[in-house]
């Protein structure tokens, strides 16, 4: 979990400190792998404890979801994409963890369309199963593919 708080050509930035799972910081559900890849630095927000920093390694398939209201009937929003490590060009100074993720359309795009910033992640490529289980609970699933995805979706964003 986290928030998109960047877009660029390369990857959108997703970081929270408040619920970001340190699984995420070895790509592991083994806590000597995951926590030797973290570090405790002071939180940016006074003396309220720390933060727990980390820098996500690269993930070939991830699959981001959010749950989302439109005129007052649920949505989804879905994703495949891949986590891309960081770089010398894509280091950050504040204490949270950093997940970088692609997709395979316009981070501008995405921007413009997605329906807050928080957003959640998991490993793999689970679209079709989220398809599935939303046309069993009766919600409609977006799952973006490409630019004219999203650009879909920001249609029915954007009817009166």
């Amino acid at each position: 979990c986290g928030d998109f708080v960047e877009y660029n050509s390369e990857y959108v930035l997703l970081r929270n400190c408040g619920s970001s799972s340190v699984y995420w910081a070895g790509d592991s559900n083994d806590p000597y792998e995951s926590l030797s890849k973290t570090t405790l630095l002071p939180n940016m927000h006074g003396t309220t404890g720390a933060a727990v920093h980390y820098e996500t390694p690269v993930i070939d398939s991830i699959t981001a979801c959010r749950l989302f209201r439109l005129r007052g009937e649920f949505h989804v929003f879905t994703a495949a994409g891949e986590v891309v490590g960081e770089t010398e060009d894509s280091r950050y100074t504040d204490p949270w963890p950093h997940t970088r993720l692609r997709f395979p359309f316009d981070s501008d795009l995405l921007f413009q369309a997605y329906p807050c910033n928080h957003s959640s992640i998991t490993r793999g490529n689970w679209t079709r199963q989220i398809e599935w289980i939303c046309r069993l609970a009766g919600i409609r699933c977006h799952n973006i593919e490409s630019d004219d995805d999203i650009r879909n979706l920001l249609q029915e964003i954007n009817k009166t």
